[in-house]
C-alpha cells in the first residue's frame, strides 16, 4: 500500500499468515473440521473454487476479447443509446500547495499549451509543479464528467464547469490548494460522443457478452458430454 515500506509491509503480511494459521490450527484442534455443518461448507467452498479454476482455464484457452471491427459494429448499432447525459471534459488540472508555486505553474502551463507538443510538455509541468505528477498525466488523457468533477470536489467542479474549452489557464483557490486548470475540450450533454471516448467501455461491454455466451456454450457441451456418458440425470 501507498505509504507503507517494504520491510514494514512483509512484516505486516507475516502477522496476518501468522494469525491465520493459528485460528486454523485451533479449529482443528478442538474438531470443528469433523462438524457436518463445517464440512458442507468446505466442500461447497472447493467446489466453488474448482467452477472458477475451469472458467478460467476455459477462458485463459478461448480469450473472450472483441476486435477492433466488432467494437466498430457495436457502436453504430448504438449510437443514439450512447449519447452523453451530461456535459464532459478534458482537463489538465495541477494540484499545488503554495502560492508562488502556483503562479510559476500557470506560468510554465501556459507555455507549455503554446508550444508545438503540449501534453509532452505538460508532463514535464507536472512532474515540477504537480502534487500528484503521474496522476495528472493520466488524468489529461482522459474525458471525464463534469458530474464527476463535483462528486470529488463540488466548488472546484462548478468552477470548472464556468470555465471555456480552449487555451485559457486558470488559478482556481479551493481552500488551502491551488489548482490549475485549462480546459482542453468540452463535449456537450446529448453529443454522440467518438468511438475514441468510449471504446474501452464498448469493448468490456462485448468482453462480458462474449463469456456469458461463451459460458453458456461451454455448459451446453459439457451437459451433452456428461449425458453421453450416462453421467446426467435430470429424472427428479
Amino acid at each position: 500500500p501507498a505509504g507503507l515500506d517494504t520491510a514494514a509491509a512483509r512484516t505486516h503480511a507475516v502477522e496476518h499468515w501468522v494469525q491465520r494459521e493459528l485460528r486454523v490450527q485451533e479449529a482443528r484442534a478442538t474438531g470443528l473440521d469433523d462438524d457436518p455443518a463445517i464440512q458442507r461448507r468446505l466442500a461447497e467452498s472447493e467446489r466453488a473454487t474448482l467452477e472458477a479454476a475451469a472458467l478460467d482455464a476455459y477462458f485463459a484457452q478461448t480469450p473472450a476479447e472483441p476486435s477492433d471491427e466488432e467494437v466498430g459494429a457495436y457502436y453504430e448499432e448504438n449510437r443514439e443509446a450512447l449519447a452523453l447525459r451530461e456535459p464532459y471534459v478534458r482537463l489538465r488540472h495541477l494540484r499545488v500547495a503554495a502560492r508562488q508555486r502556483a503562479i510559476e505553474a500557470r506560468g510554465a502551463l501556459e507555455r507549455a499549451i503554446a508550444s508545438e507538443f503540449p501534453d509532452s510538455l505538460f508532463a514535464l509541468v507536472a512532474r515540477e509543479y504537480g502534487a500528484a505528477p503521474d496522476g495528472a498525466v493520466a488524468f489529461a488523457s482522459e474525458y471525464v464528467s463534469e458530474g464527476r468533477m463535483r462528486s470529488l470536489d463540488a466548488e472546484l467542479g462548478d468552477r470548472i464547469a464556468a470555465l471555456p474549452a480552449g487555451a485559457q489557464v486558470a488559478a482556481v483557490t479551493v481552500g488551502s490548494v491551488f489548482h490549475i486548470v485549462q480546459v482542453v475540450d468540452r463535449v456537450p450533454e446529448g453529443t454522440v460522443p467518438p468511438l475514441t471516448l468510449v471504446r474501452d467501455e464498448l469493448a468490456e461491454r462485448l468482453a462480458v457478452r462474449m463469456r456469458r455466451d461463451a459460458e453458456a456454450r461451454l455448459l451446453q457441451q459439457l451437459r451433452s458430454e456428461a449425458q453421453a456418458r450416462g453421467r446426467l440425470d435430470l429424472n427428479l
